[in-house]
């Protein structure tokens, strides 16, 4: 009885209207979530970058400790991308490359870690001004 009643409904225009709105609302919801997400995620890696960076100045450490925290961590959170060694490197150097977090904070929900990640690697820490450019053409063009 509920399918031909179900089957009935899906030919009513305002039933329509309904599941239409519902989808998109859904929609925008997740889209919304996933700026929030990706948000917290670069807060997240700059604030881990910006502790390795600071434990490097005060102690011996060299490059070593990228190895030994992925493998530390991977142990830790088992399942869990982002702890990968080279990931933790581009943490440090997304830090390094924002010490002030200017321009992530403008572009908070705009660039993707991965964006972050290819203009840390193709444009120097002191050329901030490129950043902004590309970053800003970036979003710009999607």
């Amino acid at each position: 009885m509920l399918k031909k009643i179900a089957g009935q409904l899906h030919l009513d225009t305002q039933y329509q209207n309904l599941l239409s709105e519902i989808k998109s609302r859904f929609k925008k919801a997740q889209l919304r979530a996933a700026i929030v997400v990706n948000h917290e995620l670069i807060q997240f890696y700059w604030e881990i970058g910006e502790l390795i960076l600071d434990q490097q100045q005060k102690s011996s450490w060299g490059d070593k400790i990228f190895n030994d925290l992925a493998v530390d961590l991977q142990e830790s959170f088992p399942g869990v991308q982002g702890f990968s060694k080279s990931n933790l490197y581009y943490m440090r150097m997304f830090a390094k490359h924002y010490p002030t977090r200017e321009l992530f904070q403008a572009l908070p929900g705009k660039l993707t870690w991965t964006h972050h990640t290819i203009l840390i690697q193709m444009i120097e820490p002191q050329d901030a001004h490129i950043k902004q450019w590309y970053a800003a053409k970036t979003v710009e063009n999607g």
